[in-house]
């Protein structure tokens, strides 16, 4: 592992340690190694639920959907989530 980091890194690596948010380098590193990962994994699933759906749809299994209800409905999960 690098002795060194780019001086932005290096400075939210010690914002973090000072600021309490994270005890030591190697903390702040695991978690954010955790973090990479599920993003990844998060993607991958992403990926491979799309490769299926546009298989389908190439299979005629695909239905017709309304746009302004899925508008309402990702509103509904934004107003949700604030």
């Amino acid at each position: 592992m690098p002795e060194s980091y780019p001086p932005d890194v290096e400075q939210y690596m010690n914002d973090s340690i000072q600021s309490g948010e994270y005890r030591s380098a190697e903390e702040l590193f695991v978690d954010a190694v955790r973090a990479l990962r599920a993003v990844k994994e998060k993607h991958n699933k992403l990926r491979e639920d799309i490769r299926v759906g546009l298989q389908e749809l190439e299979e005629g299994k695909g239905m017709p959907w309304d746009v302004e209800a899925l508008k309402k409905e990702l509103d509904d999960q934004l107003n949700m989530a604030t």
